[in-house]
């Protein structure tokens, strides 16, 4: 996701800079069910922004609040276009669908009687395989079996893995990289923005990536 902002006049983004990468590391812990909120506490550093956030049911919904109300904030002080902040709510909404597609693959299992159909079909089938193809192959129906063993025994276990992508093992989504991205991102552009380095046209791209 892209988020475009355009200036109405200067303007501190350090609030926004450090709520953006919240919202990806909310969106981390909630997929993990960590609820460690450590990270959180080093991103904001204004802990009653923080308090608002950890104290809504949704801790994802509670940052996009908090957001909401910094443009909210900004248009009263007219330091954002309300065009803008219309454009900034549109990709709060994309990032609200981006959770709700996470959650879906998250809760949405392979079904435990279709994993042991599977397994047992899986289990009779090499365990009838030698006999169907040793009039056939002969000796070299060991390796045959084998390798398609090996193959087939393989598919039903990156089934398996790839139910829950979004947890800590060495084969899941790297989140971490990407909070972390997101982090150096919103960082590198909010001191952009605050040495003046932007133009007045439309600006700010930090590029928020929740894939």
């Amino acid at each position: 996701m892209m988020l475009v902002m355009a200036q109405a006049s200067p303007i501190d983004a350090t609030g926004l800079a450090e709520l953006i990468p919240c919202f990806a590391v909310a969106l981390k812990q909630k997929l993990r069910k960590d609820p460690d909120q450590s990270e959180l506490d080093e991103l904001l550093t204004d802990k009653d922004v923080l308090r608002k956030c950890l104290a809504h049911p949704t801790l994802t919904i509670g940052v996009a609040i908090q957001i909401n109300d910094w443009v909210r904030k900004r248009v009263g002080e007219g330091k954002l276009t309300p065009a803008m902040a219309t454009s900034i709510q549109g990709h709060l909404n994309i990032w609200m669908d981006a959770q709700s597609s996470c959650e879906r693959i998250y809760n949405t299992p392979l079904p435990f009687s279709y994993a042991v159909h599977i397994s047992q079909y899986l289990g009779l089938f090499l365990v009838t395989l030698p006999f169907t193809i040793v009039g056939d192959f002969g000796w070299f129906s060991i390796p045959v079996c084998t390798i398609l063993t090996f193959f087939l025994l393989g598919i039903e276990s990156s089934g398996i893995e790839i139910e829950d992508p979004f947890g800590t093992d060495f084969n899941d989504l790297p989140l971490q990289n990407f909070c972390e991205a997101i982090k150096r991102d919103a960082r590198a552009t909010c001191e952009i923005i605050q040495e003046g380095g932007m133009s007045r046209e439309p600006f700010f791209s930090p590029a928020i990536i929740l894939k």
